[in-house]
C-alpha cells in the first residue's frame, strides 16, 4: 500500500479541522436549542392582529386592564389594596388578585389549562371541574398577571372569513365581566386585523448595511469577525427585548437568545484564532450561519404589521434585514477564504 505523501496528510488534516470546528459549533447550537425547547411557553409573536380595550365600566381607580403582545395576552394590574376576580369560560372562579398583590389561579378551573396555549389546545386534566370548589394556587406577586384570554383574539391560524385581506378591518367586538373590589365591571374592546407592510424599506436598509463588507481585505479576518460580533450582538439585544416584553408567566426559556450568543462566541473565537487562518475563518463561518439562523426565525417581523416588542418597529425590522443581508455576506466571505486557505495549505 502506498504511503500518503506529506501534502496529502496536510490536506487531510486541514479538512478534518474545518469539519471539526463547523460540526462542533453546529452541534452545540442544536443541543442548546433542543435542551431549551421543552421549557418554552407560548410567547407573543409578530402578527396581523391587534386587540384593544375600549371601555372599562365603571372605570376603576388603581386597576388597569389592557391587551399586550398585539392580541396575545389580556393583562390586569392592580395597585395594593385592590382586589380583582376574573371568571373562566364556564363562569367558574379563574383568577384572583388579592388586596396584598398576590396572584392566584384556580387549579380546578378548565380555563387554568385552556389559557396556557394561544389556540387553547392544551389538554385539560380530569381534575379540572368548573362546578367544583376553587382550589387556589399562587402564581405571582405584585398585583399583575397576563394570560391568553380567548375571548379577545381569533382562535385559528386561518384568516377570518370576514376579512378581505387588503385593508385594516374589525374582526369582532368582544366583552367580559370581571369583579373589581366587589363591583361587577364590564370590559369591552375589539379585535383588529391589518394587512402586511411593504418590506422594501427594511430590505433596502439591510442591503446598504452589506456594502462595507465588500471592501474587506483578503485574508484579513479582523474586520469581518468584528462585523459578525457586532451584528450578533444586535440580534441578541433584539431577542432580549422581545423576551422581556413577554409576560413572566409565559416567558419560558430564552431560546431565541441562544443562537445570537453562539454567533458572538464564534466571532470572538475568530479574533482569538486570527493567526490560524483556517480555524479563524471557520469560526467566522459559524458566526455567519448563526446570524442567518436567527434572521430566518425572525424574518416575519419584516412584513408583520404588529410586533410584540418594546423596540420601535422600524428598528426591529432594520435589525432583521441587516442580519439577513450581512449574514449572507459573512457566510460567502468565510466560505471563499476557507477555500483559498485550503488550496494554499495543500500546495
Amino acid at each position: 500500500m502506498t504511503k500518503p505523501s506529506l501534502r496529502d496528510r496536510r490536506r487531510g488534516g486541514v479538512r478534518s479541522r474545518i469539519r471539526t470546528v463547523t460540526r462542533g459549533g453546529l452541534l452545540t447550537a442544536i443541543l442548546l436549542v433542543l435542551m431549551a425547547g421543552p421549557a418554552l411557553a407560548d410567547p407573543a409573536v409578530p402578527t396581523n392582529y391587534r386587540s384593544i380595550v375600549n371601555v372599562v365600566d365603571p372605570q376603576p381607580t388603581g386597576v388597569t386592564v389592557e391587551v399586550v403582545g398585539g392580541d396575545a395576552f389580556l393583562s390586569v394590574a392592580a395597585a395594593e389594596g385592590n382586589t380583582v376576580e376574573v371568571p373562566g369560560y364556564f363562569g367558574e372562579p379563574y383568577l384572583l388578585i388579592d388586596d396584598s398583590g398576590d396572584v392566584w389561579l384556580n387549579t380546578r378551573s378548565p380555563a387554568r389549562y385552556i389559557n396556557q396555549d394561544r389556540y387553547g389546545v392544551t389538554q385539560i386534566p380530569p381534575t379540572a371541574d368548573a362546578q367544583a370548589a376553587a382550589e387556589w394556587e399562587q402564581v405571582g406577586t405584585g398585583g399583575t398577571f397576563s394570560w391568553h384570554d380567548h375571548r379577545t383574539h381569533w382562535m385559528s391560524p386561518d384568516l377570518p372569513p370576514t376579512i378581505d385581506g387588503d385593508r385594516a378591518e374589525v374582526v369582532f367586538p368582544w366583552s367580559l365581566t370581571i369583579t373589581i373590589n366587589g363591583i361587577e365591571t364590564e370590559v369591552r374592546g375589539e379585535l383588529l386585523w391589518f394587512p402586511n407592510v411593504n418590506p422594501a424599506g427594511p430590505l433596502l436598509v439591510g442591503f446598504l448595511g452589506i456594502l462595507p463588507l465588500l471592501a474587506y481585505r483578503r485574508h484579513r479576518v479582523n474586520s469581518v469577525a468584528i462585523t459578525a460580533a457586532a451584528l450578533a450582538a444586535i440580534a441578541l439585544f433584539v431577542s432580549v427585548v422581545q423576551f422581556a416584553a413577554t409576560p413572566s408567566f409565559d416567558r419560558g426559556a430564552p431560546v431565541d437568545t441562544v443562537i445570537p450568543a453562539i454567533g458572538i462566541a464564534a466571532a470572538v473565537t475568530a479574533l482569538w484564532l486570527r493567526k490560524s487562518t483556517i480555524r479563524s475563518w471557520a469560526a467566522v463561518e459559524l458566526a455567519g450561519i448563526s446570524v442567518l439562523w436567527w434572521a430566518a426565525s425572525a424574518a416575519v417581523a419584516i412584513t408583520a404589521p404588529v410586533l410584540p416588542s418594546a423596540l420601535p418597529v422600524s428598528v426591529e425590522r432594520a435589525a432583521v434585514s441587516l442580519a439577513i443581508w450581512i449574514g449572507v455576506g459573512l457566510v460567502a466571505i468565510a466560505a471563499r477564504e476557507l477555500v483559498l486557505a485550503t488550496r494554499q495549505r495543500t500546495t
